[in-house]
């Protein structure tokens, strides 16, 4: 799997980008009980992925407390495994890739 994939993935499960602040963006995923989680370009300091990327930050963050949680992975394929896992610990609704 390579980045581009890893980007049509996370969209296909609904991520958009989102303004973190400061001029960076990350692609997000609003998730029920204040909960949300960010993924950024490993390597680019916080940025959104793009196709160059060769590893991801995976962040669940708890917006009531500000409590976070971040996951590093040097591989796409973990990294949404990840992603998946957290979408279906924390949202009661099954999504479903490209629907």
């Amino acid at each position: 799997m390579n980045a581009s994939e890893a980007i049509a993935e996370l969209k296909s499960l609904g991520f958009e980008t989102w303004q973190t602040g400061g001029g960076c963006t990350a692609l997000g995923l609003a998730l029920p009980d204040n909960k949300e989680i960010l993924v950024t370009d490993g390597e680019d300091g916080g940025g959104q992925p793009t196709e160059e990327s060769t590893w991801l930050m995976v962040g669940l963050r708890d917006t009531d407390s500000g409590d976070e949680i971040e996951c590093e992975s040097r591989d796409f394929e973990a990294s949404l495994a990840r992603v998946r896992w957290l979408v279906e610990k924390f949202n009661p609704e099954p999504m479903t890739p490209g629907v």
